[in-house]
């Protein structure tokens, strides 16, 4: 009766903190965790980590074991109730600023100084970052530091100011943390990162820096490389070739000559001869040299624009603002192009350095690139509607040569030079020189 009694409880624990049966019997077993196991020893919990990630799992051991930081092991039922709750919903930006704050009751009041939330903020990154790419760390080898300086305009005036800036710039960063847990204790799948782009843009800091920003994002497979300037030629007319018809969101990515990193996502791919298009998905970015998320306000319509058709309208690719005021405009020649600070389409902030008193911040581009966010759907879709319009344009050329050969009238009076010359060069070579000897 003991026995059974005691099973019950076990099983009523598991499903409190909402493992499932498999997923509870695995992290007992790498947490040799015993029936009698009354706390879990921080040498257990780290093991399961790469070398480089120990040290940032260490304090998050403690506060979900809701311990003191440095303490060498935590009380089993609050340590695998911390890990349900994490793994199963999620960790908050403001949790994540805790955990290397000492004593936890003091960070939950307001007044923590500036430099104290700067150095919570980089571990913070820093964790995420590696919990992101833990089983690739060798691929970038400065590390979470470029992803770190992006958020060096983050406000640090408070706890509260500064978890909330984070949740609305950056809300699926966090989410690398629960996946790498689930993966390193219970051994569960977890989210595996794309590959990285072969870009001269992206890196590994910048590109989880884009996936972060939104679920569409986070969630989406390898991105597509739709244009490429260093590689597909560097003109407008490339790049059309590239994006035009991509049928899913992609991302207008611009580097200038100074390193600065600026671009925008749109839904629509297609040339409006001259008028604006797109939804509220889309929206503008800067993730060098600091980050600016700037999101759709309003429903005016002026999300996207790409004109390549209409003379009397600007020819180039721009983002909210209207018509030779936009809020980014890259023009055809791949020269004109500045940002605004503010429009009524998207929310207000620089992407670039703010040029002083200047109403516009003009820049250069150095490297132009395009990616496709949608996944092979999209690709499948662009390709269809590809083929569709190069038939029509094979159509109307069978059917205009048609019609210059519709009767003999049309021959006579709009081919008969032609016609005339073809009918010479066919004539005896001596004869026509004969002819020309006896005129």
């Amino acid at each position: 009766m003991g026995q059974g009694t005691s099973v019950e409880a076990e099983v009523a624990r598991r499903e409190t903190y909402g493992f499932s049966h498999e997923e509870y019997a695995e992290l007992q077993k790498r947490l040799a965790v015993t029936p009698s196991t009354q706390r879990v020893e921080l040498a257990d919990f780290v093991r399961w980590f790469p070398v480089h990630l120990r040290s940032f799992v260490q304090p998050l051991f403690c506060y979900l074991g809701k311990e003191r930081v440095g303490e060498g092991s935590a009380a089993w039922s609050a340590l695998a109730q911390g890990l349900g709750r994490v793994v199963k919903s999620g960790v908050t930006w403001k949790e994540l600023l805790q955990v290397w704050t000492e004593p936890a009751e003091e960070v939950r009041s307001p007044g923590v100084a500036a430099p104290e939330l700067e150095l919570c903020l980089e571990l913070a990154v820093s964790l995420c970052y590696w919990c992101a790419v833990f089983k690739r760390e060798a691929e970038e080898s400065t590390g979470p530091s470029r992803l770190v300086a992006a958020l060096r305009n983050a406000p640090m005036d408070s706890l509260s100011s500064l978890s909330s800036w984070l949740e609305g710039h950056l809300p699926m960063l966090p989410k690398a943390v629960a996946s790498c847990l689930a993966q390193s204790l219970t051994g569960s799948a977890g989210i595996e990162p794309p590959p990285l782009p072969e870009s001269r843009i992206l890196e590994v800091g910048t590109s989880l820096l884009l996936r972060s920003c939104t679920a569409r994002l986070w969630e989406s497979e390898a991105w597509q490389p739709l244009y490429r300037d260093w590689c597909d030629g560097r003109s407008f007319n490339a790049l059309l070739k590239g994006a035009l018809f991509y049928d899913g969101p992609a991302l207008l990515l611009l580097q200038t000559p100074e390193g600065h990193v600026l671009g925008g996502l749109s839904t629509v791919w297609s040339d409006n001869n001259g008028k604006f298009a797109g939804s509220t998905e889309c929206w503008l970015f800067a993730l060098q040299p600091s980050l600016a998320v700037c999101k759709s306000t309003s429903s005016s319509g002026n999300y996207f624009y790409l004109n390549s058709r209409n003379k009397y309208a600007p020819r180039g690719v721009g983002f909210g603002g209207q018509q030779n005021f936009f809020r980014l405009w890259v023009d055809a020649d791949l020269e004109e192009c500045y940002v605004l600070e503010s429009d009524a389409t998207y929310s207000s902030g620089w992407l670039l350095p703010s040029a002083g008193d200047r109403l516009q911040t003009p820049f250069q581009v150095a490297v132009l690139e395009v990616w496709g966010c949608g996944g092979p759907e999209a690709a499948q879709a662009q390709r269809a509607q590809r083929e569709r319009v190069d038939g029509v344009r094979e159509q109307a050329r069978k059917v205009d040569k048609a019609r210059l050969c519709d009767n003999e009238f049309d021959k006579e009076m709009l081919l008969a030079n032609t016609f005339s010359a073809t009918a010479a060069s066919r004539e005896d070579p001596k004869q026509v020189e004969g002819s020309k000897t006896d005129g």
